[in-house]
């Protein structure tokens, strides 16, 4: 499968749980480093307060608007759920309910907040005629039964109309794949380019070109990545950078990305033909998202020891860096922003 999308957060293109690892010493940056509580954490830019809510372990999804996750779970080995509730854990909907090993995963909100797209990892062997180990099925978010989009594909990234998917398709025994675009209906299919290891999908904000990045979440197989963008209606695929991870802006201004080379992990930023170097320590882990209105650019750093901080990048200004949380122990796979723009959501995993 599509290893880049694991423990999945926010609203289209939603990040791993990665191996995080950093050459630093603790309390990196100057603070000493607190122990928080881990779950989905709300920080508000303005007052610099946090409200944290637990998750109890569960691989969750948060919802557009902010207010609710969904979240698979095999609770004991004979069945598996895919369920949503409130952040705050009340009005828990079961919508999924499978045997086990059959089992769904990677829960991704269309932007509109009605349906959820996810994969459903089947029993049977790779390599065996008919089989397909990973399936992309929909269901609502109000219930109903689901449907089967893709018996061949990955995990998905959602357009911003909610209308098309695009994801990893016509997967063979090695993880190779091909980017695909599907209405969520299950019309107009389109595959395009060649085979790659397709490790991270997003879509520009008017949905005409879709961004993915090739190569593995841990480079094992050598260079950094390619970055490709992709013209849904003519099916041009243009090289675009080096790295993984890539994201626009809301106002298509600037492109983020991360690259990794020997032990650096580089945060980048491209506007036009000018590329800034955003952060870029030995080892470290980053995650960034951006607001729903302009560029500002929020992502997270964490080190070998399990600490994160959480910074805010706006290239518009003198000074475009600024930490908005200290150093704290837990990891931080996964961010996004609320729609007011005045507060970041992001997952604390356990130090």
């Amino acid at each position: 499968m599509n290893r880049r999308f694991g423990f999945v957060f926010g609203i289209s293109g939603l990040v791993g749980l990665a191996l995080l690892t950093a050459a630093t010493s603790p309390g990196a940056g100057g603070d000493a480093p607190t122990v928080p509580r881990t779950g989905i954490v709300s920080l508000d830019l303005r007052t610099h307060k946090e409200r944290v809510f637990p998750l109890g372990g569960d691989l969750a999804a948060l919802s557009p608007e902010g207010g609710r996750v969904a979240g698979a779970k095999n609770p004991d080995n004979k069945q598996c759920l895919l369920y949503v509730h409130r952040l705050d854990g009340s009005r828990r909907r079961v919508l999924v309910r499978t045997t086990f090993p059959a089992c769904p995963a990677d829960p991704r909100w269309s932007p509109d907040g009605r349906m959820i797209a996810y994969s459903l990892f089947t029993k049977c062997a790779v390599g065996a005629p008919g089989c397909h180990p990973v399936q992309l099925w929909l269901v609502r978010t109000s219930g109903g039964a689901p449907t089967l989009l893709s018996n061949d594909a990955g995990t998905v990234a959602w357009a911003p109309a909610s209308k098309r998917l695009a994801f990893p398709g016509e997967f063979d025994g090695g993880g190779l794949s091909r980017l695909t675009v599907e209405n969520r209906d299950g019309s107009a299919r389109v595959a395009f380019g060649s085979r790659h290891e397709i490790y991270s999908i997003s879509w520009s904000e008017d949905g005409r070109k879709v961004l993915y990045s090739t190569n593995s979440p841990y480079f094992q197989n050598g260079g950094t990545g390619e970055i490709h963008v992709v013209s849904v209606a003519t099916g041009k695929d243009s090289v675009v950078a080096s790295g993984v991870d890539p994201a626009w802006s809301r106002d298509g201004k600037y492109l983020s990305y991360i690259r990794r080379t020997g032990n650096r992990t580089t945060l980048f930023l491209q506007g036009g033909r000018k590329v800034r170097t955003i952060l870029s320590r030995p080892n470290f882990a980053f995650v960034h998202a951006w607001s729903r209105m302009g560029h500002r650019l929020a992502f997270a750093a964490t080190n070998r020891f399990g600490q994160a901080r959480i910074f805010v990048y706006d290239p518009g200004r003198s000074k475009p860096l600024r930490p908005v949380t200290r150093w704290s122990y837990g990891s931080v796979p996964s961010i996004t922003w609320a729609r007011d723009g005045h507060r970041i959501l992001f997952a604390r995993a356990a130090g």
